[in-house]
């Protein structure tokens, strides 16, 4: 026992040595493009290339600390990073880059007709017209760009242009995050294409690993620097905000859309058309292992004094592991496919 504390402790002072040497270059990096934006005497050009060469020495420090895997999946997300950072405004000031809020306006607005599908629908001649549209709107957002480019400062945003950006980046957020899903809806249905696999099933399994695997990296990382509680909650948060906003959302858009929004409703019912609806045991049994899951949470806080033991968690995989090996047992025996019709 007293080993294993041991080697906590010293993988606990290897992440923070890591985290102070990080926080330490980027400190340095922020004063070395201070010192360059308060030095009037230099011209533009060469406070730009400075600049330029700051950031261009910290990427490659990051770069010798990588292995040979991440260097080569760079060349798949590199080109994909550009094209998200130079259609998406700069939220926050620490990440603020002059070059690239210059650019930004001349792209937006082609880019968020593009996300939208707006460009991609089977009449040509609508999808064309927002296509001119986009084209048009580079002229005024090259003029927005190039009094950015030579009325703001090297390493500080304005306040007034850093709120819009600030707006603007949470909705081209929004846009990509939908064109993300899409394209990941499309991946999941050739695979299941190729595979004959249920699509229900990697649902169950690919798509839900993939949506919490975010949640649970940072909340582990929270965890790792003290801030547990934050982690709890943000555990139990996200779930519920999942159910509550995406359900509802997605259920208020169905039902608006429709012909008679009055008349209009959502269909929870386990058959579907006089047909019995096998995906609908999938939800239905989560639901009931989400609420089960709360239960023992809440027990466990109440008998514990709001103190989270070893033996529950381990009861909250055990239901979780038996849900799922049974759904995805209930897939494949079952075949399950939505209903036709």
């Amino acid at each position: 026992m007293h080993i294993k504390h041991r080697k906590s402790h010293i993988a606990d002072s290897h992440v923070d040595e890591i985290y102070e040497e990080r926080a330490s270059q980027m400190l340095l990096v922020r004063q070395s493009d201070e010192g360059i934006n308060e030095n009037e005497d230099m011209p533009i050009q060469h406070k730009d290339r400075l600049y330029l060469v700051n950031k261009m020495r910290n990427l490659f420090k990051q770069n010798r600390e990588e292995g040979i895997l991440d260097s080569l999946l760079k060349i798949i997300s590199v080109p994909l990073d550009i094209l998200r950072d130079y259609t998406t405004p700069i939220g926050e000031a620490a990440q603020w880059d002059r070059q690239r809020a210059s650019i930004v306006p001349m792209t937006i607005v082609f880019a968020f007709f593009y996300l939208a599908g707006m460009m991609q629908t089977e009449d040509s001649q609508f999808g064309s017209k927002y296509f001119s549209i986009g084209l048009i709107c580079m002229i005024p957002g090259a003029i927005i760009g190039t009094i950015i480019k030579f009325k703001t400062k090297i390493s500080e945003p304005p306040a007034l242009l850093l709120t819009i950006y600030s707006v603007l980046c949470f909705l081209m957020a929004v846009m990509w995050i939908q064109y993300t899903s899409n394209v990941i809806m499309d991946l999941l249905q050739l695979l299941g294409f190729i595979t004959k696999l249920p699509q229900a099933l990697l649902a169950l399994t690919i798509i839900a690993w993939g949506n919490e695997l975010g949640d649970m990296t940072s909340d582990v990382a929270m965890t790792k620097r003290g801030f547990g509680e934050m982690a709890v909650t943000a555990c139990v948060a996200g779930p519920v905000f999942n159910v509550l906003m995406g359900i509802g959302l997605s259920q208020t858009k169905a039902i608006l859309v429709s012909g008679d929004p009055f008349k209009a409703k959502v269909n929870f019912s386990f058959y579907d058309h006089g047909q019995f609806d096998k995906v609908a045991i999938l939800p239905f049994t989560l639901i009931c292992g989400q609420l089960v899951t709360l239960l023992l949470l809440l027990i466990n806080a109440v008998t514990n004094k709001f103190h989270i033991s070893f033996n529950s968690l381990k009861l909250s995989v055990f239901v979780y592991l038996s849900i799922l090996i049974g759904l995805i047992l209930y897939s494949i025996i079952e075949d399950v496919q939505p209903p036709s019709g």
